[in-house]
């Protein structure tokens, strides 16, 4: 990834922070960050469709075995620093919204969306799709524009924090022996801390459209794999677990789960988590990709 595109990422991302200091996000900024995801998910699926074909089995299910050892080791490194075992929390109530559960399977359908309008039509493909890297500064700009964090929140947030980088590192090697990319490649994989629509694009414009798909499912599993396994999660590792498994997730989809099968008070550590990991994200994947 250049580093002008890297900049103009960062410069993105901060904007958006400081302008939600002053202004909060609207009601209406949720849908146009849907909106936005949406939009540069599909452009991915074009850009992907230049690859021409793509082997479902060459690249689901090392992007599977992935997301299920960030999340298990994840989830282990979190219990050990912790010392003790978490007490079987009781699930509290919560509402989940149709839009959550709706929204993932609509991201998928918007890449296929994508691969198909690329197939079909090999013009929009030259050069990558036009918007994709205005799809991306708007993504971060709104992302930032939503993120809370505060002093309190953060005195919770270092040991999540710890297992979410430590887990990043155990499964890298994994990606590496699975897939051939380079150290670099693989880093900025997990280290987007399943942040998949910040990780595909970033990893196709760097490298390749295909190792962009990998770098999107394994982060998109990733997250799936934590919502789906939330309740043996909390019990193991407790909230703390959760958030540092959801990572970049735990400050919006991912935080119902933390604080129901987590601990209800723990809203101020998933999205302190979250914020976090949400703003270095950029940061990591501009150095782990820069001069490719």
């Amino acid at each position: 990834m250049p580093v002008t595109e890297d900049l103009l990422l960062l410069v993105a991302l901060a904007g958006g922070f400081a302008l939600g200091r002053a202004h909060p996000l609207p009601r209406q900024g949720l849908w146009a960050t849907r909106a936005t995801i949406l939009l540069l998910v599909g452009s991915l699926g074009v850009f992907l469709s230049g690859e021409g074909p793509i082997s479902p089995l060459g690249v689901l299910l090392p992007s599977l075995l992935v997301a299920a050892v960030l999340v298990g080791a994840t989830t282990l490194l979190v219990r050990v620093i912790s010392g003790s075992r978490s007490r079987t929390p009781r699930p509290v109530r919560g509402k989940l919204t149709r839009s959550s559960w709706l929204f993932p399977p609509a991201i998928l359908s918007s890449l296929l969306v994508g691969y198909a309008l690329g197939s079909l039509l090999p013009s929009l493909r030259p050069g990558g799709p036009p918007g994709i890297e205005l799809f991306l500064l708007a993504l971060l700009f709104l992302v930032g524009w939503d993120a809370q964090v505060n002093l309190h929140s953060l005195k919770q947030a270092p040991l999540p924090l710890a297992g979410a980088f430590l887990g990043a590192l155990l499964a890298t090697p994994l990606l590496l022996l699975l897939t051939g990319e380079a150290w670099n490649v693989a880093l900025a994989t997990t280290f987007a801390f399943s942040w998949y629509t910040l990780a595909g694009p970033a990893v196709s414009q760097a490298v390749s459209p295909t190792a962009g798909l990998i770098a999107f499912l394994v982060n998109f599993l990733r997250e799936d794999l934590t919502m789906l396994t939330a309740p043996w999660l909390g019990a193991f590792a407790g909230a703390e677990g959760i958030a540092a498994c959801g990572g970049a997730a735990s400050m919006d989809t991912t935080l119902y789960f933390v604080t129901t099968y987590g601990r209800k008070d723990a809203a101020a550590l998933g999205l302190a988590v979250g914020t976090v990991l949400t703003l270095l994200a950029p940061i990591l994947l501009g150095v782990l990709l820069s001069g490719i």
